[in-house]
């Protein structure tokens, strides 16, 4: 949710963790942008290695937001975020929850929370024998 679009590298296929967003307590309307909590989540990601088709996704991404700013003009505020509304306002964190719990539902399957997915592949690897440094992508690598 941090993403700024000078930390995309079309070029090259990657992107650069610098920062992320997170919603502040009471209701999740605040949000703020912060550093990653450690060094080892500040990596540069070869996000086409990773998911082919990924660059022209990011460059159709913002091809359309570069229409949408035209269109509004200085209404849209220049944020330099990846992951706006047509608007140009950063979506809120709590959106991908959201949007998640939707999945369930439509799939039937019993509502985690996202975060935990996270943990339960976690749990799943360290029962494979995978280190957790595996599990995170040894494709990725520090800033």
């Amino acid at each position: 949710m941090g993403l700024r679009w000078a930390h995309v590298d079309t070029d090259r296929g990657e992107v650069v963790i610098r920062s992320g967003r997170v919603a502040l307590a009471g209701g999740g309307r605040r949000t703020v942008t912060e550093e990653p909590k450690s060094s080892a989540s500040r990596l540069t990601v070869p996000v086409e290695e990773i998911q082919p088709g990924t660059v022209p996704l990011l460059r159709a991404l913002k091809a359309r937001q570069a229409a949408d700013r035209l269109m509004l003009g200085v209404g849209y505020p220049d944020t330099g975020l990846v992951v706006v509304d047509a608007l140009g306002r950063p979506m809120r964190p709590a959106g991908y929850s959201d949007c998640f719990a939707l999945l369930c539902r439509d799939a039937g399957v019993r509502q985690v929370h996202l975060h935990a997915v996270r943990h339960t592949l976690a749990l799943m690897g360290h029962r494979a024998g995978m280190a957790p440094a595996d599990m995170a992508g040894t494709r990725c690598r520090p800033i």
